[in-house]
């Protein structure tokens, strides 16, 4: 076989992803001279964890396919905790939230995002801090929920009067193989 432009003995294995990956940046919708936005966290609840995967390989299972068996009880996953100034109005990337899940599809009112971040605002000398509480239903952003080898990033917008969903889908690059002998 050819890997990368060499000679090569062995079989070409293609490696496709049976998990979803989800991120998410965060970005204000506008400048503001005298209020700051502080993200505290992000959370995904209600969200399948938990999962077995079987491989299609077992000869006395017909047809003989892979997938995944029933879920655990869904849990709440943390993408992030602390506090990071929200000071841009392009994006900003939220260190570490980039999160592989299970695929799963979504229900109204079950599985859902929430996010929590302080409203601080400089008024005549006085600093007056708000903490603000969201929960968005994830299948008002993704209707046919997480899909194997899909990669999910969704950008929050932060702003006075409203908080605006932005998610995106793209195909999970594949890496690039090697080569692996069996003798």
């Amino acid at each position: 076989t050819n890997n990368g432009g060499e000679w090569a003995t062995g079989v070409p294995t293609v490696f496709q992803h049976i998990l979803s990956s989800f991120d998410t940046k965060i970005k204000l919708n506008d400048t503001y001279s005298d209020v700051t936005f502080n993200l505290k966290s992000i959370d995904l609840l209600n969200v399948d964890t938990k999962n077995t995967y079987t491989q299609g390989v077992d000869a006395t299972i017909e047809p003989k396919s892979s997938g995944w068996g029933t879920p655990s009880e869904p849990e709440t996953l943390s993408i992030y905790s602390g506090t990071m100034e929200v000071n841009s109005t392009s994006g900003q990337d939220i260190a570490e939230t980039y999160t592989i899940l299970m695929p799963q599809d979504f229900a109204a009112s079950v599985e859902q995002i929430k996010i929590v971040y302080d409203v601080v605002t400089n008024y005549a000398g006085s600093e007056v801090t708000e903490t603000v509480t969201v929960v968005k239903d994830l299948i008002d952003m993704y209707t046919s929920g997480w899909d194997a080898g899909s990669a999910y990033t969704l950008t929050i917008t932060l702003g006075l009067n409203e908080i605006l969903w932005d998610p995106a889908v793209e195909n999970w690059d594949t890496g690039t193989a090697g080569t692996w002998n069996i003798n």
